[in-house]
């Protein structure tokens, strides 16, 4: 296949990984263009999902050829297949003819333009359809599609300036250097991928013609290696040239090929400690069904951006808010008691369906000297006059609001851990048996107690 020679505006988007540019020859696969705040609000790429996209030069990627997936690195935006790295850079890693296939990077400008393209170190292998993220300060490309199909797991370093250093394969938390081995399970295009919280996930795709819908997940290491891959909940159908990303606890994915129809649905799972995935659900579809799409979040909206379902090609841009809530609250209080007393029982009303609740306290003396904290369970009960902490005057409070491994969407559905109240039941200190009165009694506040009671 043969490539333009311009860059044509945002025609089809790219998505840094399964699909940007939808041109079998040359044309219409590369953009560049703006949305969201910050540093890093462009994403530029050629054709993926083997699909291949204009090369340009001047201004443009300087060279022709094309195809493959882009990632963004910088700040305040999550892009699909890419993270933020801060360092401010746009990086397109196309097809091309030439092995290793080139890679080309642009500085972001103040004013959010771009400056000239330059070429960088190549990955090792002529492909297309794969995907691409950057976390840490690696640049990550996974599988694809050339003399076969690839389950392999690249990475490079990202130099000062925005240049990559040399490619390794990786595999089992290991530097393989340039000797091919295999990485996830089962070699395809189309995947998404998504380098979220210190994992990466590999996410549907295709292999021999056939869409996958298995998600896979694996730890990234602080050397950029890339540890051992475990499969996770699955994707609710099969899904090629799909988008994907990550934005506040959860992965999310958009439209997508099913190998018989495009998809105009948006699906989203919680991701849970330790890299797995919770279940996956549907929320609101855009309009008109696609795949090969792009795909971005920023300050909390969801863009959606091009994309083709088989006939037509789209240039529009649609979008939503994400209405997600933090995923663990932290509160306190603290209770004066307004002398020293004998606390018996910290009580609270709270309900937990959809998330943890912790409470936990802290006790102190008229002399407002904290101990250790303590969960409000140690506080079962009275136990006589004494009670569980003896001469408290100060109690600190302490609340944990924990959904984050939460299946139920917090805010859209159902009702998200919370406690509503809480109690501290105490006694009055007794009076020692030297000031007491005749016959036991003592005189509190004016009145004269009862026999032997902790009470005036």
């Amino acid at each position: 296949s043969s490539a333009a020679s311009d860059v044509y505006k945002r025609q089809n988007a790219a998505s840094g990984g399964p699909g940007g540019g939808t041109q079998t020859t040359g044309g219409t696969g590369d953009v560049s263009g703006s949305l969201g705040s910050g540093a890093a609000a462009y994403q530029a790429g050629g054709g993926g999902g083997g699909y291949y996209g204009g090369g340009a030069d001047g201004s443009g990627i300087p060279y022709g050829g094309g195809g493959g997936s882009g990632y963004v690195s910088g700040t305040n935006t999550t892009m699909s297949n890419g993270v933020q790295t801060g360092n401010g850079e746009v990086i397109i890693t196309p097809l091309g003819t030439s092995t290793p296939p080139a890679v080309a990077y642009a500085s972001i400008n103040s004013d959010g333009s771009l400056s000239s393209w330059q070429t960088t170190n190549g990955f090792t292998g002529v492909r297309s359809g794969f995907a691409a993220a950057a976390y840490g300060g690696y640049v990550y490309v996974l599988g694809g599609s050339g003399s076969s199909e690839f389950n392999d797991v690249q990475y490079a370093p990202i130099n000062a300036g925005g240049s990559l250093g040399s490619w390794h394969y990786t595999h089992h938390s290991t530097d393989d250097g340039t000797t091919f081995v295999s990485g996830f399970t089962t070699g395809r295009d189309g995947l998404a991928t998504v380098a979220y919280d210190g994992y990466l996930y590999v996410i549907g795709g295709e292999t021999g013609g056939a869409a996958l819908s298995d998600v896979q997940y694996a730890p990234l290491n602080a050397n950029g290696t890339v540890g051992d891959w475990a499969f996770t909940t699955a994707l609710l159908s099969a899904n090629a040239n799909l988008t994907a990303f990550g934005y506040d606890g959860y992965l999310y994915i958009s439209g997508g090929y099913t190998g018989t129809s495009s998809l105009s649905s948006v699906q989203y799972a919680p991701l849970n400690a330790g890299g797995s995935v919770g279940t996956w659900a549907s929320t609101t579809s855009f309009t008109n069904a696609r795949y090969g799409a792009g795909s971005i979040a920023s300050g909390g909206y969801l863009y959606i951006l091009g994309g083709y379902d088989g006939t037509s090609y789209y240039s529009d841009i649609q979008y939503t808010p994400l209405a997600t809530i933090a995923r663990v609250g932290h509160y306190s209080k603290l209770v004066d008691l307004g002398s020293a007393v004998n606390v018996t029982s910290l009580t609270y009303n709270s309900a937990a369906s959809n998330g943890v609740v912790s409470v936990t306290y802290e006790a102190a003396g008229s002399n407002g000297v904290f101990g250790s904290s303590y969960p409000a369970s140690n506080l079962s009960g009275s136990i006589g006059c004494i009670g569980n902490t003896t001469n408290t005057r100060y109690l600190f409070v302490f609340i944990t609001l924990d959904g984050s491994t939460s299946g139920t969407f917090p805010d859209s559905a159902g009702s998200p851990a919370n406690v509503s109240s809480f109690t501290v039941n105490y006694n009055p200190v007794h009076p020692p048996p030297n000031i007491r009165l005749r016959a036991g009694q003592t005189l509190q506040q004016g009145n004269l107690s009862p026999l032997d009671t902790c009470y005036p």
